[in-house]
Protein backbone atom coordinates (compact mmCIF):
# COMPACT_ATOMS: atom_id res chain seq x y z
CA UNK A 1 0.00 0.00 0.00
CA UNK A 2 1.13 3.53 -0.74
CA UNK A 3 0.57 6.67 1.27
CA UNK A 4 -1.19 9.44 -0.66
CA UNK A 5 -0.95 12.76 1.14
CA UNK A 6 -3.56 15.51 1.01
CA UNK A 7 -2.79 18.01 -1.74
CA UNK A 8 -4.99 20.72 -0.32
CA UNK A 9 -6.49 21.51 3.05
CA UNK A 10 -9.32 23.98 3.46
CA UNK A 11 -10.84 25.29 6.64
CA UNK A 12 -14.36 26.42 7.34
CA UNK A 13 -16.30 27.79 10.26
CA UNK A 14 -19.57 27.49 8.35
CA UNK A 15 -22.16 25.44 10.25
CA UNK A 16 -23.29 23.92 6.92
CA UNK A 17 -19.92 22.15 6.86
CA UNK A 18 -19.35 21.66 10.59
CA UNK A 19 -22.78 20.23 11.48
CA UNK A 20 -22.62 17.26 9.04
CA UNK A 21 -19.08 16.43 10.21
CA UNK A 22 -20.28 16.44 13.84
CA UNK A 23 -23.09 14.10 12.86
CA UNK A 24 -20.63 11.84 11.05
CA UNK A 25 -18.46 11.66 14.17
CA UNK A 26 -21.50 10.77 16.29
CA UNK A 27 -22.53 8.10 13.76
CA UNK A 28 -19.02 6.67 13.76
CA UNK A 29 -19.32 6.19 17.54
CA UNK A 30 -22.91 4.94 17.73
CA UNK A 31 -23.84 3.51 14.31
CA UNK A 32 -22.66 0.65 12.19
CA UNK A 33 -19.65 0.89 9.88
CA UNK A 34 -22.00 0.64 6.88
CA UNK A 35 -24.20 3.50 8.16
CA UNK A 36 -21.12 5.64 8.73
CA UNK A 37 -19.62 4.93 5.30
CA UNK A 38 -22.95 5.62 3.55
CA UNK A 39 -23.45 8.93 5.35
CA UNK A 40 -19.84 9.94 4.80
CA UNK A 41 -20.06 9.17 1.08
CA UNK A 42 -23.25 11.24 0.75
CA UNK A 43 -21.61 14.19 2.53
CA UNK A 44 -18.48 14.10 0.35
CA UNK A 45 -20.55 13.64 -2.82
CA UNK A 46 -22.44 16.81 -1.92
CA UNK A 47 -19.22 18.70 -1.18
CA UNK A 48 -17.62 17.52 -4.43
CA UNK A 49 -20.66 18.69 -6.36
CA UNK A 50 -20.63 22.11 -4.66
CA UNK A 51 -16.89 22.48 -5.26
CA UNK A 52 -17.10 21.01 -8.80
CA UNK A 53 -14.30 18.51 -8.17
CA UNK A 54 -13.99 14.73 -8.41
CA UNK A 55 -11.25 14.15 -5.85
CA UNK A 56 -11.26 11.92 -2.79
CA UNK A 57 -11.94 14.02 0.30
CA UNK A 58 -11.64 13.71 4.05
CA UNK A 59 -12.57 15.93 6.97
CA UNK A 60 -11.93 16.60 10.64
CA UNK A 61 -12.89 19.09 13.33
CA UNK A 62 -10.64 20.94 15.74
CA UNK A 63 -10.89 20.20 19.48
CA UNK A 64 -13.40 22.99 20.04
CA UNK A 65 -15.49 21.55 17.18
CA UNK A 66 -15.94 25.00 15.66
CA UNK A 67 -13.57 24.71 12.70
CA UNK A 68 -13.75 22.08 9.98
CA UNK A 69 -10.76 20.89 7.99
CA UNK A 70 -11.45 19.49 4.54
CA UNK A 71 -8.65 17.45 2.97
CA UNK A 72 -8.47 16.96 -0.79
CA UNK A 73 -6.42 14.14 -2.29
CA UNK A 74 -5.23 14.00 -5.89
CA UNK A 75 -7.22 10.82 -6.61
CA UNK A 76 -10.56 10.64 -8.39
CA UNK A 77 -13.38 9.39 -6.20
CA UNK A 78 -15.36 6.42 -7.46
CA UNK A 79 -18.77 5.16 -6.33
CA UNK A 80 -17.17 2.23 -4.49
CA UNK A 81 -14.07 3.89 -3.06
CA UNK A 82 -13.63 4.33 0.69
CA UNK A 83 -10.44 5.29 2.49
CA UNK A 84 -9.57 5.84 6.14
CA UNK A 85 -7.47 8.92 6.86
CA UNK A 86 -4.31 8.78 8.93
CA UNK A 87 -1.88 11.42 10.19
CA UNK A 88 1.86 11.28 9.55
CA UNK A 89 3.62 13.02 12.46
CA UNK A 90 6.94 13.29 10.61
CA UNK A 91 5.39 14.82 7.48
CA UNK A 92 2.80 16.77 9.51
CA UNK A 93 0.24 15.82 6.89
CA UNK A 94 -2.86 13.68 6.51
CA UNK A 95 -2.80 10.68 4.18
CA UNK A 96 -4.83 7.75 2.91
CA UNK A 97 -3.55 4.29 1.98
CA UNK A 98 -4.03 3.14 -1.61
Amino acid sequence: MNKVYADKVGTSQDERVIKPIRKLLELKESGTEKQYQTAQKAFYDRLRKEMDIKSVMGSALNQEMDTAYVYIFNIEATPDSYYDMHFDQEQNNTYILI
